[in-house]
């Protein structure tokens, strides 16, 4: 089964943009070649300088032709196609997919979530964890007995 093509209003935009620019680049074209044989003629222009004629070409026309066919092809991309009719999948079958496990992880932010909203409606701040007492001293810090004899 082919897919149909469907036009958006983006990509009917662009197709016209790009198509005005591609004609103003033709017509910059046969403007500029006048111009360019004139120049010539004059003795204004040498024909063997080409990186001159290929700015100009590039300045007056080129870069509108160029802009006209990236945004054509934008275009042409943007289309949007219909896709293939998927087949339905019964409800039973959705109802057969087993749910996920729930972890202690998840108990346990279940508890501190609950915590929290406890504390948010009576307005109390959580408390805070005690701090742990070191069980050894310190290696740079002297024992409580020697300090106390001295």
């Amino acid at each position: 089964m082919a897919k149909k093509a469907v036009f958006t209003v983006v990509s009917i935009i662009l197709l016209v943009v790009s198509l005005a620019l591609i004609a103003y680049s033709i017509w910059a074209y046969t403007e500029w070649k006048v111009i360019l044989d004139d120049a010539i003629d004059y003795g204004q222009l040498d024909p063997e300088d080409k990186y001159t004629i290929a700015n100009y070409y590039m300045g007056n026309a080129g870069q509108y032709a160029v802009y006209g066919l990236l945004m054509a092809g934008t275009g042409l991309l943007l289309l949007k196609r219909e896709p293939e009719k998927a087949a339905a999948v019964p409800f039973a079958a959705l109802a057969e997919i087993p749910a996920p496990a729930v972890t202690d992880d998840d108990r346990e932010l279940d508890a501190w979530l609950s915590e929290m909203k406890e504390n948010a409606e009576n307005k109390q701040e959580p408390e805070p964890a005690a701090p742990e007492e070191p069980t050894e001293p310190a290696e740079n810090q002297p024992a409580a007995d020697e300090s106390a004899g001295e």
